[in-house]
C-alpha cells in the first residue's frame, strides 16, 4: 500500500505528544518548530513553538489509519 502524507488535527498545544506518540508507533512525523523569546518577569527563556499550532504531518497508508487517530492527543 502506498504511503501518503496527511495533516493531523491535535488538541491545543499537544503537538509534541501527538508527535512522540506517533513516532512509538513507528509512523513517520514532520513537526515544523520555531524557537522564540519568552519573557516572564523573573527570567527570560527561549522555547520552541510548533509553526502550525494545531496540526501535525505523517505519512502513513490508509490501513494504518485507526492506529495513527487513536493516538494521545490527536483528534482529526
Amino acid at each position: 500500500m502506498e504511503r501518503s502524507w496527511y495533516v493531523l488535527t491535535t488538541r491545543s498545544r499537544h503537538e509534541k505528544v501527538a508527535r512522540d506518540q506517533l513516532i512509538g508507533r513507528d509512523v513517520e512525523t514532520f513537526l515544523p518548530i520555531s524557537e522564540r523569546w519568552s519573557q516572564w518577569k523573573d527570567r527570560r527563556k527561549k522555547i520552541e513553538c510548533p509553526l502550525f499550532p494545531g496540526y501535525c504531518f505523517a505519512r502513513f497508508s490508509l490501513d494504518e489509519r485507526l492506529r495513527v487517530v487513536s493516538a494521545v492527543g490527536v483528534t482529526g
